[in-house]
């Protein structure tokens, strides 16, 4: 499944390192939570992840920006995988990027 959907991405344009990075962004989930490409994943499975990277066992806590980054791999490969039958449901139909406490300083500086 990970390969069609690298073959899919090289089809639409996607720059080799774009491509990269979504296929490894894909993988550490994946990898994370021990499951397959196929395998039923949820929102839970997707917010434990980010809870995951924010509050990790060992290590520094992973930038927002990088976490971002991350679940629009995911937000790519779970709606590629409902468009083409190869999952039911997306479950990153309710997952919103997080924010910064950069953005939340901005919107308070428009006011």
């Amino acid at each position: 499944m990970l390969h069609e959907y690298e073959t899919y991405l090289q089809e639409k344009g996607f720059s080799p390192n774009t491509v990269i990075s979504y296929l490894n962004d894909v993988n550490q989930f994946l990898k994370d939570l021990h499951l397959r490409p196929g395998d039923y994943v949820t929102s839970a499975d997707i917010r434990k992840w980010i809870h995951q990277m924010l509050n990790p066992e060992e290590g520094k806590p992973l930038a927002i920006s990088t976490i971002n980054r991350r679940l629009n791999s995911l937000r790519s490969f779970y709606a590629w995988a409902v468009e083409h039958h190869k999952i039911e449901q997306n479950p990153m139909k309710d997952i919103q990027d997080l924010k910064s406490a950069d953005e939340d300083n901005e919107k308070v500086a428009c006011r």
